[in-house]
């Protein structure tokens, strides 16, 4: 249930250390998505959503009953705090346990991590110099060029032998030879030009 923000109390009966045995998308959650921690130690009682310095409770609930999964041995329990909506930086805190790391609740969270994935395409482009003015810090020369690929013992045949030179794959054979990432490109790439402001040289929005 909600809890109006108060003071913590300073107790030596109370975890006051960063704990890892709390799990949570450490990026963060949308105001009216499902928010859920989840405890790696079976202990019942309440969890609370504080200010980073603990000095706040927004929201407090209890912890789930145990959870038992056949494929590990530990036990855990979950805090379900999908409720709670209001933007903001916080953490999880259980008493007997400490605190999670941090998170954020707000429209858009995950739009720098979406930003950043798109922007790795470009970087991971080898033959092709990244210039300042789009890589910033990371710009650099063009890496190995697409017409010279050496052939490497594994792959040599009678008629291809190691180390022939040979071009690389032209670019219309990558759904051929990568065809299992097809459909997350494309639709990374309609997400982009819906809806992201990225400084790419191939996206001019």
């Amino acid at each position: 249930m909600p809890l109006i923000a108060g003071i913590l109390i300073n107790s030596g009966a109370f975890c006051q250390n960063l704990s890892p045995q709390i799990r949570l998308n450490q990026v963060g959650f949308y105001p009216g998505s499902p928010k859920i921690a989840i405890l790696a130690k079976d202990i019942s009682g309440k969890f609370m959503i504080t200010s980073p310095d603990l000095t706040q409770i927004f929201y407090t609930g209890e912890l789930s009953g145990p959870k038992k999964s056949s494929y590990s041995p530990n036990v855990t329990r979950m805090a379900d705090f999908s409720s709670f909506a209001q933007a903001g930086v916080y953490v999880v805190w259980v008493p007997e346990v400490g605190f999670s790391y941090q998170f954020e609740i707000k429209p858009k969270v995950n739009q720098d991590l979406a930003a950043a994935l798109m922007k790795s395409y470009y970087y991971q482009r080898m033959s092709i110099p990244l210039s300042y003015d789009y890589a910033g810090k990371w710009s650099r020369p063009a890496g190995h060029p697409d017409n010279k690929v050496l052939i490497h013992p594994s792959a040599a045949t009678p008629q291809r032998p190691e180390g022939t030179v040979i071009s690389s794959p032209k670019v219309g054979t990558m759904p051929e030879t990568i065809i299992s990432t097809l459909l997350t490109r494309v639709l990374l790439w309609a997400l982009c030009f819906l809806y992201m402001k990225i400084i790419m040289p191939t996206v001019s929005i």
